[in-house]
């Protein structure tokens, strides 16, 4: 059955209504501006802020207080890396502070490019 006349008209104009739609929302969505999503957490201060005025902390002679200057290590964290350092002798490798107890993967990854295991030459 063919059409009739009214509803050709209504075809054409219901296509024509669908291809400017389609035809604005692509063009508008090229124009978009672009967004720019920051994440910024209170919890901690980047490591880079805790560490700017740290050059390298040897594990074998930090004092307490120079360990609280790694990030993720308090004052505990720092007390128990002497008490190990103590009762087991000195670090022979880096990796070796993950001993310690509390002292995980992500802080040894979060301070690795600070901290260094030399000998004491005092």
């Amino acid at each position: 059955m063919p059409l009739r006349t009214s509803e050709r008209w209504a075809v054409g104009l219901t296509a024509l209504t669908l291809a400017l739609t389609l035809g604005y929302h692509v063009g508008t969505a090229r124009r978009a501006p672009a967004v720019t999503v920051r994440s910024e957490s209170l919890a901690r201060p980047p490591v880079e802020e805790t560490l700017r005025s740290v050059e390298r902390v040897n594990l074998n002679t930090a004092t307490a207080e120079e360990l609280t200057a790694l990030h993720g290590v308090g004052e505990a964290l720092a007390a128990r890396i002497v008490a190990y350092r103590e009762e087991h002798g000195p670090f022979r490798r880096v990796e070796e502070i993950t001993r310690v107890n509390g002292i995980g993967q992500a802080i040894l990854e979060n301070n690795w490019s600070i901290l260094t295991v030399e000998e004491d030459t005092t």
